[in-house]
């Protein structure tokens, strides 16, 4: 296995950040298609029972359409079809299925594994459309790996690439060639069919007040291959309402200049991004006066300009088409 080790120096963060909006305007927005859904996430419904459902809309004329008993849910890279897990009971268990679903004919189908007894989550579509990656946890040994499988039910296998901790989501880069993802001690580059491993990032080597968030959703590189974007637990940043009491914030790390900037302001817990077009980034995100009804919104982030503004209440967890 190859391996390439860049070690990270965040011992400070720099706070270069924008005003958080209000209005629902999209400047310079590429209008999509009647047809076509621009965005995934999960909704809660109701804040008594914690009710949740999965939703897709379309940004421009804010259609809206929403699955129960679906988890894990993306959108498509072309806004058309949704990939999501369902469970069903099976004896004195419940076996996890993924299925798509045609966002025009509302039609499911399922995607078809030879696996017993595994966990399947964090669903991501390839940028061509034509491939699913997902992370897998074998409930035998309790190894955490990854598995991609075509769209047409073919092709499934598993990168050769084991943890024994819990992975994070996995991210495609621009060329659908590597995969980024990261477990406790590092982020990593997987190639999806050389099936070699570049170690991006040390966590150890970031700094002793600044962690990655295992959980905070994807780490991405931008398509020119110069930046990474991913989410930290900042331990010097007290967030009331977390357990442990501190805040997140998602940053930019240049590979070539180790140069951190910082995306999200302070007062702000920023978790789960996603890489979009046009240099946008959604997110989730809430305050520390909403985390009493832990009420979570998805916000975008212009990571030229830092401009900020909230585009959905009540939700979390986005993923958006790219084309």
């Amino acid at each position: 296995m190859k391996t390439s080790l860049y070690i990270v120096s965040l011992f400070s963060i720099f706070c270069n950040y924008g005003c958080i909006s209000q209005n629902s305007s999209y400047d310079n927005y590429k209008i999509s298609d009647e047809n076509k859904y621009d965005i995934s996430y999960v909704k809660e419904i109701d804040s008594v029972s914690k009710k949740e459902q999965v939703c897709v809309k379309n940004l421009v004329s804010n259609k809206e359409f929403c699955f129960d008993s679906v988890y894990f849910p993306n959108i498509s890279s072309d806004g058309l079809k949704l990939v999501s897990i369902k469970y069903l009971k099976k004896k004195n268990s419940y076996e996890d299925n993924i299925v798509i679903t045609d966002l025009i004919s509302m039609r499911e189908k399922k995607i078809n594994m030879d696996m017993d007894y595994v966990n399947c989550y964090s669903l991501t579509w390839s940028p061509d459309n034509n491939y699913i990656a997902f992370t897998i946890t074998d409930l035998k040994n309790a190894h955490h790996q990854i598995g991609i499988i075509k769209t047409d039910n073919t092709g499934f296998h598993i990168l050769d690439f084991n943890s024994a901790t819990e992975l994070s989501k996995p991210t495609w880069t621009a060329d659908g060639k590597f995969l980024i993802i990261s477990d406790f001690d590092f982020i990593y580059r997987i190639g999806v069919k050389q099936y070699l491993t570049d170690t991006i990032i040390e966590n150890d080597a970031i700094s002793d007040t600044c962690k990655l968030d295992i959980n905070g959703g994807g780490k991405w590189l931008t398509s020119d291959g110069k930046y990474l974007i991913f989410s930290v637990i900042l331990y010097n940043e007290k967030f009331k309402g977390i357990i442990p009491p501190f805040n997140s914030a998602i940053i930019t790390f240049n590979l070539t200049t180790k140069e951190i900037v910082r995306l999200t302001p302070p007062g702000l817990y920023a978790t789960e991004p996603f890489l979009s077009e046009n240099n946008e980034l959604y997110f989730t995100g809430y305050t520390s006066s909403e985390t009493n009804n832990s009420i979570y919104s998805i916000y975008k982030v212009n990571i030229d300009n830092k401009k900020i503004t909230k585009i959905i209440n009540n939700a979390k967890n986005p993923s958006c088409r790219i084309n």
